[in-house]
């Protein structure tokens, strides 16, 4: 995972455009849940109101296919 520094924004880059993204908790909670306009490689994400911990985000493709990659808060 990759750990989260004291900015609380996070960067996801793809190399697929991204249709939507969930962040989902360690226990499976859904967090947040969103669409990208337009479809993007590259997004940035505030995650400052989310508790310290481990997270994991589930990428939609414009193409159908999906990603899940992870983070931690500190």
């Amino acid at each position: 995972p990759n750990p989260v520094g004291s900015s609380n924004i996070i960067t996801i880059n793809s190399t697929e455009y991204v249709k939507t993204y969930s962040i989902t908790s360690v226990t499976g909670a859904l967090v947040r849940e969103d669409q990208i306009a337009q479809g993007k490689k590259s997004f940035t994400v505030n995650i400052d109101q989310l508790p310290n911990g481990l997270y994991f985000v589930n990428l939609k493709h414009t193409n159908g296919k999906s990603s899940i990659t992870r983070f931690i808060k500190n």
